[in-house]
């Protein structure tokens, strides 16, 4: 694995605003102050922390054409340079992330738009992209929400083409896009415990549950993932594979 490329696939990136409210109330008047603006999508969030860390990686996906240039200069800066962006641009505007932040109820509030629709011209450009990336030794992460346009039989051929070129293909989805999924082989399936609950149509709150649960998706019990990894927030993270598992926990403190 130390000469692995590792390629980040997000289908629905996003403008995240970020805004400071305090004592922020529905339907009232409210001051604020807006505390950061960048792009954003699990994908472009994954390359973003891989360049800061000082791994090389190349990010692709679906961006709007207005906003192409405010990724490549955001991540080319905090990657240092090591971020290879290959965005492919389609009609429309990316869509906003909205979180509204107030320090003295100690809430989030998060606002989703819907963004841009894919046209299936633009879908038969991934999947190209997906082909000519997916290669021995790449670990390609396809992660993040579907934007309309894009349906679940793509999802399936992404994987297919991580298959066929022998990439190690990493899932982080959920609701019906990591349904169609689970049908395919994979190196790893990262999910959450209320995701992997809505899928095992189980209660996770232990975890024993999140073991338990998670081993059904492990490739020793039948599953379709070599390692499943399943986070549970403050709760800390389990790890399964065929011959082992591990759980761990990180104190932050709350405020943080």
């Amino acid at each position: 694995m130390a000469h692995s490329r590792i390629v980040t696939i997000t289908l629905n990136t996003a403008v995240d605003h970020m805004i400071e409210a305090p004592n922020f109330s529905v339907g009232a008047h409210v001051r604020a102050r807006r505390i950061g603006r960048s792009p954003g999508g699990k994908g472009v969030n994954v390359a973003r922390i891989l360049g800061t860390l000082g791994t090389r990686c190349v990010a692709t996906g679906f961006v709007g054409k207005g906003e192409l240039g405010m990724f490549e200069e955001f991540l080319e800066r905090v990657g240092t340079g090591r971020v290879v962006t290959q965005f492919l641009t389609v009609r429309g505007r990316t869509r906003d992330n909205i979180t509204i932040m107030d320090p003295v109820l100690d809430t989030d509030t998060h606002v989703r738009t819907e963004g841009f629709e894919v046209q299936r011209e633009d879908v038969r450009r991934l999947l190209s992209k997906a082909g000519m990336l997916a290669r021995p030794e790449t670990v390609i992460c396809l992660t993040g929400s579907m934007p309309p346009g894009v349906v679940m039989g793509d999802l399936r051929t992404i994987a297919h083409r991580c298959a066929e070129g022998e990439a190690r293909l990493v899932v982080d989805m959920e609701g019906d896009a990591l349904r169609a999924v689970l049908t395919e082989h994979m190196w790893m399936l990262k999910v959450n415990d209320k995701e992997l609950a809505e899928v095992a149509g189980e209660a996770i709150t232990t975890e024993d549950d999140a073991l338990r649960i998670g081993r059904r998706y492990c490739v020793s019990d039948g599953g379709p993932a070599k390692i499943v990894i399943v986070t549970r927030g403050a709760a800390g993270a389990v790890l399964i594979s065929p011959d082992d598992s591990h759980s761990a926990q990180t104190m932050v403190h709350p405020g943080r």
